[in-house]
């Protein structure tokens, strides 16, 4: 199964179409929120169905910059994975959206406890079978992908709590557009592509020892 990655397209869907005809046939699509820049249902719903006109299996979660009616459209389409999982045949999902509040007040915010008793609630009776794969808008803290500019962290403990561990195999985030790259929490390697309404995105693929992951840019 192929399996991309993108995040904060902030409403801007030109480069969706790019994605795919650089990737060729892609089986599943794993959005890590802000799928609009600061809008409603109907902005989210035109990044779905774009995205869905390409691969037609994909799981979101809202971020920051999306007003909470995003994450009912998404409920309502069935691809939200806020607070909740999803089995595929090869690995399970599971998923938050929201991010810790910032030096700007945006829509739709999480402290440190919402995160971690939603995180709790996506994975209830979840089994330990399949590799789990975490779909999350903020990243977890003190990774490369939480550090904004002059190395700050601003990522959530809880979220990197619940990583250390549940260790998931995958963890897509988004949120810190400086926080491009692949670190690790132990076992889990944690995905930030950097925003896909500047080119980025990721693109996994199952190898012989796990899953191969890497970051792209159009």
């Amino acid at each position: 199964m192929k399996v991309i990655g993108i995040t904060d397209v902030h409403g801007d869907i030109k480069n969706i179409d790019r994605v795919f005809d650089q990737c060729g046939q892609i089986d599943c699509t794993l959005i890590s929120g802000d799928l609009t820049h600061f809008g409603h249902a109907e902005q989210a719903r035109a990044v779905i169905d774009k995205v869905r006109s390409r691969c037609p299996r994909v799981f979101a979660v809202s971020g920051n910059c999306d007003h909470p009616d995003v994450e009912a459209y998404l409920i309502e389409e069935k691809i939200s994975l806020h607070q909740s999982h999803h089995l595929l045949p090869d690995f399970a999902l599971a998923g938050m959206g929201k991010a810790l509040a910032g030096p700007v007040l945006t829509p739709n915010e999480a402290d440190e406890a919402e995160f971690a008793q939603g995180l709790e609630r996506a994975v209830h009776l979840l089994s330990t079978d399949l590799p789990l794969f975490l779909l999350i808008h903020q990243p977890p803290f003190h990774t490369l992908n939480d550090r904004i500019l002059f190395g700050k962290h601003v990522g959530s403990r809880s979220i990197r709590r619940f990583i250390e561990v549940r260790q998931p195999e995958l963890v897509f985030c988004g949120h810190i557009h400086e926080g491009r790259g692949i670190d690790a929490i132990g076992a889990s390697r944690i995905i930030n592509p950097g925003p896909l309404a500047k080119g980025h995105y990721s693109y996994a693929e199952p190898a012989e020892s796990g899953w191969k992951v890497e970051i792209r840019t159009l």
